[in-house]
């Protein structure tokens, strides 16, 4: 029942507030970026238009499939993978309730599982591209995972640094390992792994369905071709699942990089009593937020290019970034 409970308290948090706080940063940081008015017109200062776009999406038409139990399942499949991903991020150390103390995450599956996660969404678009019936969608989910799976070997690479360093699989221990100091200077995994830490934001971006380098315009309607025979409630769950996905990054990076629920002087390990407890959640949710403004800055600001170059970038520039990391932490480790 208490697993339930949290469940619930966390899928009714990153949906109701975590997706619609993604969208809107979304939007108004690329309108300011680009020199556009944004959002503005939805509410106060443009405050509702996540709900907006919403109820748009809602009301287009329905494309029918002749596969209508994969066109069903995929964008709902495509969803859930994306909100598991919140089950295993710790937002604080615990919870002081009744005098007993509770796990600040839902369900803590290791950062191997994590990745499994990351992995096991990729067989969601090419079930949405099956569902179309149309060969040309077909083609673009092969070539959408295809090209998704060099970020995923260079996220895996990345935080394998991070589990050398922290000498755990469990994303608690991770975050918990992060709260020593060196000389008044808490040791971060963002200021020890600074390399990795770069990539594995940059190959997150991608794997969110958000390329850090624009690809051509041509190229962008061929991408996304893969639910392009969506419409309806079916669209706006692939559109939910996109920026769940992004939200998940970067609250990945938060626990993985950038010290989770920790704050010198202010959040230090030990659970209780609850007013401490909220104080860990609300500085998780504030690095949170920092973390999501850096990821959609690199979105919006990088220049456009190819196809091939973005998987020259993969390969060329993300995998060298990550050996070297891994290699140095390995060098370090063993020193000392």
């Amino acid at each position: 029942m208490l697993l339930i409970a949290k469940a619930a308290l966390v899928l009714l948090l990153s949906l109701g507030v975590g997706v619609p706080v993604t969208m809107l940063c979304e939007r108004r940081l690329g309108a300011r970026l680009q020199r556009r008015f944004g959002p503005r017109d939805a509410g106060p200062r443009g405050v509702l238009q996540p709900f907006a776009d919403l109820i748009k999406l809602m009301g287009r038409q329905q494309v029918r499939s002749g596969r209508r139990a994969e066109a069903l399942w995929a964008p709902i499949g495509a969803l859930l993978t994306s909100l598991l991903l919140f089950a295993t991020i710790p937002f604080g150390e615990g919870f002081s309730l009744a005098g007993q103390v509770y796990a600040g995450h839902v369900a803590d599956i290791g950062l191997i599982g994590v990745l499994g996660v990351l992995a096991a969404f990729l067989f969601w678009p090419l079930c949405g591209a099956y569902s179309t019936g149309d060969h040309r969608a077909l083609l673009s989910g092969v070539g959408y995972v295809s090209r998704q799976l060099a970020y995923l070997l260079c996220i895996g690479l990345s935080v394998a640094g991070v589990l050398l360093s922290s000498a755990s699989v469990s994303l608690a221990e991770i975050t918990l390992a992060q709260t020593r100091a060196w000389g008044g200077w808490p040791l971060w995994n963002i200021g020890l792994q600074p390399l990795g830490c770069a990539v594995f934001m940059v190959a997150g971006l991608t794997w969110a369905g958000r390329p850090p380098i624009e690809a051509d315009a041509g190229l962008a309607g061929i991408e996304g071709a893969y639910y392009s025979g969506y419409g309806g409630g079916s669209l706006a769950l692939w559109q939910i699942a996109d920026h769940a996905r992004l939200l998940a990054i970067a609250c990945l990076t938060v626990a993985l990089y950038g010290g989770g629920w920790h704050w010198p002087g202010l959040a230090e390990p030990g659970s209780g009593p609850l007013a401490n407890d909220l104080v860990k959640a609300g500085i998780f949710a504030a690095k949170t937020l920092l973390a999501l403004w850096i990821l959609l800055w690199m979105r919006w600001s990088l220049p456009e290019v190819g196809l091939r170059r973005r998987q020259r970038l993969a390969w060329k520039v993300l995998l060298p970034m990550s050996l070297v990391n891994l290699g140095v932490t390995v060098c370090v480790i063993a020193l000392l």
